[in-house]
């Protein structure tokens, strides 16, 4: 027993996180829905947040594994089904942050903290600061708000990467696990969420996701990034645990699907395509591949055409509910708002509006609510501007850059991932969503890279050198 134990203490300390979170966010999402009153789901979310914050705060200092921090740190920002702005904040998420920061601090002074410049350092820093730097003479009444604001939101999701890679590492494997945990709790939420709604059946054929920290879009770009840490597991695992985490990938698949994003849908199949093509490729036993993954696509397959034979109705409602959204004339609404961005972006076509400015700037949501450019480089333009646009390029590049020159099978399955939330990211913004940046932080900070990296060397600067180089010589 102790033996068994020890050997799978990391999936049993995953099981109890993936569990408490649920039904501390059950227990919250219940109260959006006037099942359970507010007065007793409100007290233990702040219960849920301080505990939250001082365990991560004391995994910090006194747990050598951190495992277990990013275990909890990966699920903390997916905890709640309440939606906050900048002014409604609770104090005990402010308290739980402030108990992870000390946590931060003794743990650098215990540890010697040094900086060590990871593979992605320049861009993620670069990226943070034309986020600190957007708006930069654009003195709204709400300047100096934006300009600590953002200020020290970018400076927590940088350091999030800068101390991840200075400190004790996570294996990728370890990091696989936490993520497919994650993805496999998000699909919870999204199917407790269509069988509360008030006809479930319903619920199943249109999009209806709200976990209250993400609505459907954002739901599926989350998903696109870490589903191929699933697939990855399905590789190196054997017997029993392959067949598991075969499933648990088309459980993803599915919930994807549910959310009735078309922009996530679209997304999937290309990403899926890059997924099971490369499985294939990389499989040690080929036809057990295709016997499993085809044996799992040909149930999908013949449970959607029972559905359509027993309930034709229903599945004329799902496919209305998909294609009918889809207006190619107006790029589904997004006309107005590409236009509007594009064009007034050029009135601070240099550092931009800033990234509060949409809280201002109303097209097609209500006030008080941020507008989204539903484009990430439409959206980087007008809020950070060229210096931007440069920045997020620059980081994309350097991104894309180390993945595929280290074009191992943990690389290349994080690049899929990659390339389809951010094509996801095309028509609706990926970046700068909190929840995001964090997970996008803690795969840049465990990817394994070292033989595509050397400390100091920057792919930019060693491009702009020999050219430099090359340019004398002809000289």
């Amino acid at each position: 027993m102790k033996m068994f134990l020890e050997k799978n203490k990391h999936i049993i300390s995953l099981s109890a996180i993936t569990i408490t979170f649920f039904l501390f966010w059950l227990f919250s999402f219940l109260s959006t829905k006037n099942i359970i009153d507010s007065r007793i789901s409100e007290p233990l979310e702040g219960v849920a947040y301080i505990l939250c914050g001082t365990a991560i705060g004391t995994l910090l200092i006194f747990v050598e594994d951190m495992f277990y921090t990013i275990s909890i740190a990966a699920f903390f920002s997916f905890l709640t089904a309440q939606i906050y702005g900048l002014k409604t904040i609770p104090i005990p998420l402010i308290v739980s942050l402030a108990i992870i920061v000390v946590g931060i601090i003794v743990s650098s002074i215990k540890n010697r903290f040094i900086i060590k410049k990871g593979p992605f350092f320049s861009g993620v820093v670069a990226l943070a600061a034309a986020c600190v730097l957007g708006g930069l003479f654009n003195f709204t009444d709400s300047y100096w708000i934006q300009l600590f604001g953002v200020l020290a939101m970018a400076f927590g999701v940088a350091f999030v990467y800068i101390f991840l890679t200075s400190h004790r590492k996570v294996e990728f494997k370890e990091l696989a696990y936490i993520f497919t945990f994650l993805a496999i709790y998000i699909s919870l939420q999204c199917f407790v969420c269509i069988l509360t709604q008030p006809d479930p059946r319903m619920g199943l054929l249109k999009k209806c996701i709200d976990l209250g920290w993400g609505v459907a879009n954002n739901v599926g770009m989350i998903l696109l990034m870490i589903l191929p840490f699933s697939f990855y597991l399905s590789h190196i695992e054997n017997g029993t645990k392959k067949i598991i985490f075969t499933f648990v990938s088309y459980l993803i698949i599915l919930t994807i699907y549910f959310t009735y994003s078309r922009g996530a849908i679209v997304s999937l199949v290309l990403e899926l395509i890059g997924l099971l093509i490369y499985r294939y490729f990389i499989s040690k036993n080929k036809q057990k591949y295709l016997v499993l993954n085809g044996s799992i696509i040909a149930a999908i397959i013949i449970c959607f055409t029972m559905f359509a034979i027993i309930k034709p109705g229903d599945l004329q409602i799902m496919i209305e509910n998909f294609s009918g959204g889809i207006k190619i004339d107006s790029l589904n609404g997004r006309s107005p708002i590409y236009e509007q961005f594009f064009n007034q972006s050029f009135d601070r076509f240099v550092f931009g509006h800033g990234m509060f400015a949409p809280l201002d700037f109303r097209i097609d949501v209500a006030e008080g609510q941020y507008q989204w450019g539903h484009g990430t480089f439409i959206h980087t333009f007008y809020t950070m501007g060229f210096v931007g646009l440069i920045a997020l390029v620059f980081h994309l590049y350097q991104k894309y850059y180390y993945l595929f020159k280290e074009h191992s099978v943990a690389t290349i399955l994080v690049a899929i991932g990659f390339l389809g939330s951010g094509f996801y990211g095309l028509f609706d913004v990926s970046y700068y969503y909190i929840s995001y940046m964090i997970l996008l932080m803690l795969i840049l900070a465990y990817v394994p890279i070292d033989n595509a990296f050397k400390e100091g060397e920057d792919p930019i600067k060693s491009k702009l050198k020999k050219l430099f180089l090359k340019l004398r010589k002809h000289d």
